[in-house]
């Protein structure tokens, strides 16, 4: 039988490959919120979909974290309107 949902190692090798690209960035109330964000994901393993705006890194965080198999979470940056 095929599990249908990521176990926890999965999600911390998502998770921590997504803290690699924000590591560039300066820490700021808005990534710290993030990591939170991603630290429940990985402890919890809930589905995840959401927007932090980013005043101070001027841009939005937007977060999709999948709990599927086969299904990459992704985390996007975009420039504030």
């Amino acid at each position: 039988m095929t599990l249908l949902f990521k176990t926890r190692e999965e999600r911390l090798g998502e998770v921590l490959e997504i803290r690699r690209k924000f590591n560039t960035l300066q820490l700021s109330p808005e990534i710290e919120e993030l990591f939170d964000i991603l630290n429940n994901f990985v402890n919890n393993g809930e589905y995840k979909l959401g927007c932090i705006k980013g005043d101070i890194i001027q841009k939005n965080i937007i977060y999709h974290l999948k709990v599927k198999r086969n299904r990459t979470s992704e985390v996007i940056l975009r420039h504030l309107k």
